[in-house]
């Protein structure tokens, strides 16, 4: 039992010496043997009043709570309190047990207050001693003292947003999947996304993701970080988003016509697929200088337009051929105007005369030898048919068994 009670005595003892000394008490956390054994010895000297015994000290105790907590980000303040001396006449110092003081936190010389703004969480423990009166007046062999174990527990609070990863720019195919994300650091986060500046319902995490990207969908987007203490903001991410390329498909083909010789003529085709889409068309295999568009149109049809006609449809994925549409040109009906033939003559020993033709008309030449019914014509001559109106001269032999001639049209 005498060996019991000299424990706090030793204890006390040592707490009288100087800092140095007091450096060599066991350096440990709350809960181990050492730390156990210090509470333990400083509760036996509180009852059996050997606190002071050494220092002859009338006595001075530490009033102030064994333990106290604070929050990362929030003011912390701890006031030592001792009796029955008045603070001003307190002078004291604070030993950290694990060799590191709170983060944020440190004692505020010349006062009895450990102040400041924690920033990072943990349990800290630590000595307390309070001086009767300040150290630079009164050594420390002459000077009262008192001593406490004190815990300071820090424990996570509210730290601001800020943003770590930006989210990138991304490009994409229409219909593809594409996702922006936000790296961020902080406590207590909430995430908002937006398209230009309109929120987006519900896409409140660090990701947002299409699952098939519309045309609709590409521009730029944002997103806010925030908590209780700040709202930061992303840069802009942009979602570029191209088109899907997809094959040309004739949706109207091109439709036969038939016309007659002169008339106008179009051809019409209507295509989609991805653009920009490209047209030619071809008369056979021949393709049609300056025809590249939807529509093909010949002013005046002639008889050598007849035929078949087709168009190419073309986009970068690749390209599609029409139906042939063809053309069929009926001869236009040829009017051939009433006309005198001139007086037929002798050249060279031959019957000559002359009518008017009028172009792409054909005609035959017809004599007889009376005007007789009973006499028939006979045909002499045939004339092709002219490019042009134009004067057709007529040479028969002048033995021609005929003394009447006469010109007629012919389809």
């Amino acid at each position: 039992m005498k060996q019991l009670r000299a424990l706090p005595l030793v204890l006390a003892a040592l707490l009288q010496l100087a800092p140095v000394s007091r450096l060599l008490l066991p350096v440990v956390r709350l809960g181990n043997p050492g730390t156990a054994f210090i509470r333990l010895a400083t509760v036996w000297m509180a009852s059996l009043g050997a606190t002071h015994a050494l220092s002859g000290a009338s006595g001075s105790t530490i009033v102030s709570a064994p333990t106290a907590s604070g929050t990362v980000g929030k003011a912390f303040s701890y006031r030592v309190r001792t009796t029955p001396y008045a603070t001003a006449d307190v002078s004291w110092e604070a030993l950290f047990l694990n060799g590191a003081v709170p983060a944020g936190l440190a004692p505020v010389p010349g006062t009895p207050y450990i102040q400041g703004t924690p920033t990072e969480p943990g349990v800290y423990d630590m000595v307390i001693y309070a001086w009767r009166y300040p150290l630079s007046q009164v050594p420390l062999f002459f000077n009262s003292s008192s001593s406490a174990l004190l815990t300071i527990t820090i424990t996570g609070g509210d730290v601001a947003p800020s943003i770590t990863v930006q989210p990138l720019d991304v490009t994409v195919t229409e219909g593809n999947p594409a996702s922006f994300v936000v790296g961020a650091s902080g406590t207590q986060l909430k995430y908002q996304w937006y398209f230009g500046s309109t929120p987006l319902v519900g896409q409140t995490s660090s990701n947002l993701t299409f699952t098939s990207a519309t045309l609709a969908e590409a521009g730029g987007y944002t997103v806010t970080v925030a908590n209780s203490l700040a709202t930061v903001t992303s840069r802009v991410a942009t979602l570029a988003v191209q088109p899907k390329v997809v094959l040309p498909e004739i949706l109207t083909q091109p439709a036969s016509l038939t016309v007659t010789e002169g008339d106008s003529v179009r051809f019409s085709v209507a295509a989609n697929g991805t653009g920009p889409l490209e047209y030619q068309w071809y008369f056979g295999t021949n393709l049609l200088s300056g025809q590249s568009g939807t529509n093909l149109v010949l002013s005046q049809a002639g008889l050598t337009d007849a035929g078949a006609y087709v168009v190419v449809v073309k986009n970068p994925a690749g390209s599609v051929t029409s139906s042939p549409a063809v053309l069929t040109v009926n001869p236009k009906l040829i009017v051939v105007p009433p006309f005198v033939l001139s007086a037929p003559g002798v050249n060279g020993g031959q019957i000559e005369f002359q009518f008017p033709a009028v172009a792409r008309a054909a005609y035959v030449v017809e004599g007889k030898s009376s005007v007789s019914t009973n006499f028939r014509w006979g045909v002499l001559t045939n004339i092709a048919a002219q490019t042009s109106d134009s004067t057709v001269t007529v040479t028969l032999p002048a033995t021609a068994a005929a003394g009447i001639f006469r010109v007629r049209s012919v389809p």
